[in-house]
């Protein structure tokens, strides 16, 4: 919840007439053609990364899309550098960081002692 909060507050404290958000919000077909490219140089998956990568999804999140996260492993993936995806099923976006704990606990701790990196592309 803190990530829409944190957005929500960003709206709210750059915009001087909260009835004026309909300029932030503009159709895709009104988008500069240099904030598209600015949107997909900002979408992830589009460049290797130089380090391993763990994500875990919740099956209940209503705040990051299960379907775009599949989308962004399966671009991730295709750079050959290790991806492990994990789902949890029926977390949520607010639930995910309790229910996973142990896996990014120990996924950290591995790391850290210089063990190779799983991947499940």
């Amino acid at each position: 919840m803190a990530c829409i909060e944190h957005f929500a507050d960003v709206i709210q404290n750059n915009v001087a007439d909260n009835h004026q958000l309909d300029t932030l919000f503009k159709p895709l077909r009104d988008v500069p053609e240099v904030w598209s490219r600015r949107f997909y140089e900002n979408t992830p998956g589009y460049a290797a990364t130089v380090a391993p990568v763990l994500v875990m999804q919740g099956t209940a999140d209503t705040v990051i899309n299960p379907h775009s996260t599949e989308q962004y492993i399966k671009r991730a993936c295709g750079f050959s550098r290790p991806v492990e995806y994990s789902t949890y099923q029926g977390a949520t976006h607010n639930t995910i960081p309790f229910e996973a704990q142990q896996e990014y606990l120990t996924w950290i701790a591995d790391r850290f002692a210089g063990n190779a990196a799983p991947s499940n592309c």
